[in-house]
């Protein structure tokens, strides 16, 4: 087992926005604001991947935003059967404030509603005209300011919708 007890600012760090910096090792990660609030400890296998797409990006993002957030590693290549247990210790020494949080939800919006949504906020500003075939299945939507129709029709034929300004 390695000796546990270090400063952390004498370990190597990248800025977050610098991630794609990181090496691909083994490592146990401090995410630490400009005010040294240790904010995020997490483990890797390989830290370059871990940081391409990690779940708390996003967020660190935001607070780098603010106060800049840099990204200190302890390399444990030789180590990796301890990552876990090494994590543990981390997070139980420094409390980090972000770990045993939940990770905020992204805002998903159904292709359907953003679709109807960008078509209400174009409708003030276009008339289309098309052709559509009788008995196509069609849908209207209206509003104060505007009236979408929308025709589904087989591939072979043709539809006819308007979408007028009030």
């Amino acid at each position: 087992m390695m000796d546990l007890e270090f400063d952390i600012a004498t370990l190597p760090f990248v800025p977050l926005p610098q991630r794609d910096r990181l090496p691909g090792c083994a490592a146990i990660y401090f995410a630490i604001d400009q005010g040294d609030r240790m904010l995020y400890i997490g483990q890797a296998t390989n830290l370059h991947s871990r940081w391409q797409s990690h779940h708390r990006l996003d967020q660190l993002l935001r607070i780098h935003k603010r106060t800049p957030v840099r990204l200190h590693w302890l390399d444990c290549r030789d180590r990796v059967g301890e990552l876990s247990q090494l994590e543990a210790f981390y997070i139980q020494r420094y409390h980090p404030l972000l770990n045993r949080t939940q990770v905020p939800a992204k805002q998903i919006i159904p292709a359907e509603a953003a679709l109807q949504e960008t078509l209400l906020k174009i409708a003030k500003y276009s008339i289309v005209l098309g052709l559509r075939q009788p008995g196509a299945i069609a849908c209207r939507c209206a509003t104060a300011r505007s009236a979408v129709a929308i025709a589904l029709c087989p591939p072979s034929t043709f539809a006819i919708s308007v979408l007028v300004a009030r």
